[in-house]
């Protein structure tokens, strides 16, 4: 899990653009980037876990993101490979 404080224009910009959090997962939203670095974790977690997509990898919580108060969560989850 990722914790990080925003300070409120953070926390008013992803009121704004993402106001379900989910929504950072699926591309698109950025202050100036390109938008694709949650995207890319989410389908690197889909394939880890052989899913058919990215969103099925939000709605099956395997990563998220949730605002708490001032910090803003993120998390995801990585298969453990024994051999």
């Amino acid at each position: 899990m990722v914790q990080n404080r925003v300070d409120s224009d953070q926390a008013a910009f992803l009121a704004s653009a993402a106001p379900d959090p989910a929504r950072l997962f699926a591309g698109g939203v950025t202050r100036g980037g390109h938008g694709v670095g949650l995207a890319n974790c989410a389908e690197i977690i889909a394939a880890c876990f052989g899913l058919d997509s990215p969103a099925e990898a939000v709605t099956g919580r395997y990563l998220g993101a949730a605002m708490d108060g001032p910090d803003y969560l993120c998390w995801f989850h990585w298969p453990a490979i024994v051999t």
